[in-house]
């Protein structure tokens, strides 16, 4: 940045407003670039408290979808509704769980932007005190070298999106709920990302 700004210094000393002007835009996306990796370090190193309450799946699921939907149809994706009980409750903080939601469902639709069939899809299974959400894609998959790591902090297959914390906050944050995230390539193609999560109050 410090560089961009001393050249835009010399280009307008010699009139050279559209070059400076150019300098400029690179400087402002660059600080953008900052606030971002800052942000993800300070949600990193000092989670906020997290509060725990009974919440509706299907409710933080649909706040998830809408504030990913710019993402989803930027990407030209087709969301296939999940067909999921208003009744279900599952034992969360839903501002985080949206949060990991967003961040999965984003990361789909990235994933997918270039592959021919683009679906995302979900699968809900019920058990006596649990419940396990599957979010599913049809992009190229997981790379098998990268499915040991892609929940390891600073690990990422992305080149210009942070430093790949948005999944290993993302596991962070479901371990909090006594929960689990992990991730998987489908037989037929794409990838799936297993949310297991609780239904009741955690067990003293």
């Amino acid at each position: 940045m410090n560089t961009y700004l001393v050249s835009a210094k010399r280009l307008l000393i010699k009139g050279n407003i559209e070059q400076a002007s150019e300098n400029l835009v690179l400087v402002q996306s660059l600080i953008e670039r900052v606030h971002k990796i800052v942000a993800q370090l300070k949600h990193f190193s000092k989670p906020a408290q997290t509060q725990l309450r009974q919440q509706s799946l299907a409710s933080m699921l649909k706040n998830a979808l809408m504030i990913a939907s710019a993402q989803l149809k930027q990407d030209d994706i087709e969301v296939k509704a999940a067909d999921i009980d208003a009744n279900i409750t599952v034992w969360v903080d839903s501002v985080k769980f949206e949060q990991v939601l967003v961040n999965v469902i984003t990361n789909a639709s990235q994933a997918m932007s270039e592959s021919e069939k683009r679906e995302l899809s979900f699968d809900l299974e019920l058990f006596d005190d649990r419940v396990k959400l599957s979010i599913l894609d049809t992009g190229p998959g997981i790379d098998q070298h990268a499915l040991g790591n892609i929940f390891e902090p600073f690990y990422s297959t992305k080149t210009s999106n942070g430093l790949g914390l948005g999944l290993s906050i993302s596991r962070q944050i479901i371990d909090s709920f006594n929960g689990r995230l992990s991730a998987h390539n489908r037989p037929e193609g794409g990838a799936q990302f297993i949310i297991t999560l609780q239904t009741n109050k955690e067990p003293s």
